[in-house]
């Protein structure tokens, strides 16, 4: 008995679930795109670190240095010259910095565009890993084991 030519596909003309293969993300292709994919990106990674380091350069006028000497324990003289002038430390204290003068500065525009940057970057990481486990979560499940 044949169906008529307008009734649709016949159960016949319908693969069977057990047949239908389920995507693996260890097929030769897949692995094979995301070999180029990683490779591509840490190409460019590494054009734009060479780049920037370039365009950075040497900032110019090199900055003036500290430089202190021990005093042996013993030396009065020494240890009360150190005490009278102030220790420096290598982490200034509050109100002991300076302002940012140029962009590269700590403080500066360039730093605080780059933190936006990576929060940016971060956020747009977790609404793309959300949107798609909530669409994950959605679809009908297929082919599901018993």
């Amino acid at each position: 008995m044949s169906a008529p030519a307008d009734a649709g596909p016949t159960d016949e003309d319908r693969p069977s679930p057990a047949v239908t293969p389920s995507p693996t993300p260890t097929s030769a292709r897949e692995r094979r795109t995301i070999v180029v994919a990683g490779a591509a990106f840490f190409g460019v990674l590494g054009v734009l670190i060479v780049l920037a380091a370039v365009v950075a350069g040497d900032s110019g006028d090199p900055q003036p240095t500290a430089t202190t000497q021990a005093c042996a324990p013993d030396d009065a003289q020494c240890l009360a010259a150190q005490q009278s002038a102030g220790r420096p430390g290598i982490i200034p204290r509050p109100g002991e910095g300076q302002a940012p003068e140029e962009p590269g500065d700590p403080g500066g525009w360039e730093q605080t565009a780059l933190f936006g940057v990576l929060v940016g970057g971060l956020a747009l990481i977790v609404v793309l890993v959300v949107r798609g486990a909530r669409r994950a979560r959605a679809r009908p499940r297929t082919n599901a084991p018993s």
